[in-house]
């Protein structure tokens, strides 16, 4: 039998569980236990939303300290809207610059070196 108290305070929801004592009379003796996963499904049960975990524990209904514990979570956080971006758009007005073709630029002047120009060279030396 698992007992549950949820109080909110401020900024954090604090979740108290209490699991029954498991006895040795053949009636009761199941194992009983309760992990953080178990407690965010009592919650969703509830429709309680919760954020991150801040405290945990782990119970198991075989000893008396392990009976009973306090798990707390943070409210989830409220996610602001993403302001949309402006589209600029290309105004009528301005120029078009466009690439002059090939052809139209100045060509290089260096010359090919060919074997009469090293000809040239060798016989002046």
């Amino acid at each position: 039998m698992i007992n549950t108290s949820i109080e909110t305070d401020g900024d954090s929801i604090r979740v108290t569980v209490t699991l029954k004592r498991r006895l040795s009379t053949p009636e009761f003796t199941t194992l009983t236990t309760c992990k953080t996963a178990d407690v965010i499904k009592i919650l969703e049960e509830k429709k309680i939303k919760t954020g991150k975990c801040a405290q945990s524990t782990r119970l198991c209904n075989n000893r008396d300290n392990t009976c009973s514990g306090t798990w707390v979570f943070e409210k989830p956080k409220r996610k602001k809207p993403v302001p949309k971006k402006k589209i600029v758009t290309a105004k009528q007005d301005a120029p078009i610059y466009t690439k002059e073709p090939i052809s139209d630029h100045k060509k290089t002047t260096t010359s090919k070196k060919t074997f009469e120009n090293v000809d040239k060279v060798l016989d002046n030396s």
